[in-house]
């Protein structure tokens, strides 16, 4: 029997920058209800990546990428002009850097002895460095925007109450200008810790010159993605996202990756629609819901779209595209694609959750083509799961935001619904942990990775949202 898998927008694609839409809000459920304990230490502990607010993944001309003297890397997926004076470290095993940053890629040094490297900065780094003084702020030519701090060593190794013992007091204050210290380093943070690192080799200030030729690199920043095509010699694993560097500017794309380890390299097999969304895998070929906007951001169009990673091709599926009509909700199970569709003219009277909002809901055969229409101006909704025996389909609504949220799941079968599970409450709420998640319990589906091989996607068990595989977007529910 084929398997579908459907790919959830995790990670990366979390960004705030990226539009809000339905399936981005019934997502941000499903998060609340899988995740609710998942959290992080204030953004006072981690200062390395103040500013540092996502990734940019922008259409750059070929010839900057072409350049020779531009350096490339597949890595943290950047290209950018060395300035003069500096020269690639052939062996990485004599980069020093200061305590703690791990993973060096690639380093640079010049004649005064500064490093430029990318490297891990470490999740405790807060014990055993502080924050003095915020970098400069370097805009490059697509407006992309990188932030950065200034870090000095502590004598020792802090606890983290002595650490949160510093939040108010005056000699712990972060400044505006650089204070140049003996051991200081400089940080620019990519995602996930991921940065570019200047320090001085001898363990003095860091020069003015180096500073200076740090900004020039990151003006010269732009995102770089090597392209490979996927053959049957092809090994790695499937993801839906954008460049990894961090910085502050605008999503105008997104891009099916490859990635390969233990390299940590990630190449991009194709760029995708940007509102393309709720992504599933049938029959080695991706399927999702586009919805194409306008000028005013309202839908004028929408199609169930197809991805052929393997053949290199992605189109509508033919029959699919409505004028004026919006996809709110895609769900695949067995081989077919169920999705709730709405007139655009309907927008206007609904809130932003799509809970007062009329929707028909259609089942798709993707072996035949064939298209039924289940029920007619019914509640839309994030569609979660279909009844083998019955047809029925269940329906959750609901909103998630601080650790709090509702949702109800409705089934559906034919003109009629019923209620089945309301809930309200938060995350430290007696009982809330050990209650069925109502994304999955009317689910058959299994959780994992997508990856590639022998010219298939093959299912790996796994957490991709577990804390080592949070940099990258390439969680899939396999639907059996």
């Amino acid at each position: 029997m084929d398997q579908i898998q459907s790919q959830h927008v995790t990670a990366l694609e979390r960004h705030f920058v990226f539009r809000v839409t339905p399936l981005s809000k019934f997502l941000a459920l499903f998060l609340l209800v899988t995740l609710p304990f998942i959290g992080g230490f204030v953004g006072y502990q981690y200062g390395f990546t103040a500013g540092q607010q996502g990734a940019s993944m922008r259409v750059v001309d070929d010839a900057i990428h072409s350049d020779p003297s531009r350096f490339r890397s597949n890595t943290l997926n950047v290209s950018f002009a060395l300035p003069e004076g500096w020269t690639e470290v052939a062996d990485l095993g004599s980069v020093a850097p200061p305590e703690g940053i791990t993973d060096v890629t690639f380093a640079f040094t010049n004649a005064e002895s500064c490093v430029i490297a990318a490297g891990k900065y470490p999740e405790d780094g807060y014990l055993i460095y502080r924050q003095v003084s915020f970098a400069d702020s370097m805009t490059n030519a697509t407006e992309d925007q990188y932030d950065g701090n200034w870090y000095v060593p502590y004598p020792s190794r802090i606890t983290p109450e002595e650490s949160e013992a510093q939040i108010g007091n005056p000699e712990f204050d972060v400044s505006n200008l650089r204070k140049p210290m003996e051991g200081e380093f400089r940080a620019n943070g990519f995602q996930d810790g991921l940065g570019l690192i200047l320090w001085n080799s001898t363990g003095g200030t860091v020069p003015e010159s180096c500073n200076d030729d740090m900004n020039a690199l990151l003006q010269s920043i732009a995102s770089y993605y090597e392209p490979v095509t996927l053959d049957p010699s092809s090994v790695g694993r499937l993801a839906i996202g954008s460049a990894r560097f961090a910085a502050m500017g605008s999503w105008t794309a997104k891009s099916l990756l490859l990635l390969t380890e233990p390299s940590g390299e990630t190449r991009m097999i194709s760029e995708l629609p940007a509102d393309l969304e709720s992504v599933f895998i049938y029959d080695q070929k991706m399927y999702g819901a586009l919805n194409t906007r306008g000028a005013d951001d309202t839908v004028v169009s929408s199609a169930i779209y197809v991805v052929d990673p393997f053949a290199g091709t992605q189109q509508d599926v033919e029959g699919t595209r409505r004028d004026g009509v919006e996809i709110v909700s895609l769900y695949g199970q067995g081989d077919s694609l169920y999705t709730f569709e709405m007139a655009s003219e309907n927008e206007a009277s609904c809130d932003s959750l799509r809970d007062y909002c009329t929707s028909d809901l259609y089942k798709t055969s993707l072996k035949t083509g064939t298209r039924e229409l289940l029920a007619k101006d019914m509640k839309s909704g994030w569609i979660t799961g279909v009844e083998t025996a019955t047809g029925a389909v269940y329906v959750v609504n609901g909103y998630g935001d601080a650790g709090c949220g509702w949702s109800k799941t409705r089934r559906i079968l034919g003109s009629t619904e019923e209620m089945v599970d309301e809930f309200s409450g938060c995350s430290d709420d007696p009982g809330v942990k050990d209650r069925p998640n109502p994304f999955v319990v009317y689910s058959p589906n299994t959780f994992g990775f997508a990856n590639v091989a022998n010219g298939s996607t093959q299912y790996e068990a796994g957490d991709p949202y577990s804390e080592e595989n949070s940099k990258y977007s390439y969680g899939f529910t396999f639907i059996r």
